[in-house]
């Protein structure tokens, strides 16, 4: 029998990545990160192989890491500029959109889906 893993020392998908990635741009488009800065951060963001290692990219951004651990499994949290989450599509063929109330709405990434 093996033994769950701690929550901080879960393995981050390419797409846990990317959205950490994604929550970043979102907190440098704010102003919150200047460009070296955000740099930085991002490689870091993308070098990461555990929540954990996370940590230190979202330190004194407002929200955190945008990736929590619930019951040994990793859940992406809503990003500030509206990320890769969206609402699903109403209909089908019709892709789907995204954005907050202070911009403008554009296309999610995978929209068709």
């Amino acid at each position: 029998m093996t033994n769950a893993p701690e929550p901080d020392d879960l393995l981050l998908s390419d797409a846990e990545r990317l959205h950490a990635l994604t929550a970043l741009g979102d907190h440098y488009a704010a102003g919150r990160l200047d460009d070296s800065e955000f740099h930085a951060r991002s490689g870091d963001v993308a070098a990461s192989r555990t929540l954990s290692q996370l940590g230190a990219s979202f330190r004194g951004l407002p929200g955190g890491v945008p990736l929590r651990s619930v019951d040994s499994m990793i859940v992406q949290s809503a990003t500030e500029g509206g990320g890769e989450l969206c609402p699903p599509r109403r209909r089908p063929g019709v892709p789907r959109r995204c954005g907050t109330p202070t911009t403008t709405s554009r296309t999610c990434a995978g929209g068709g889906s």
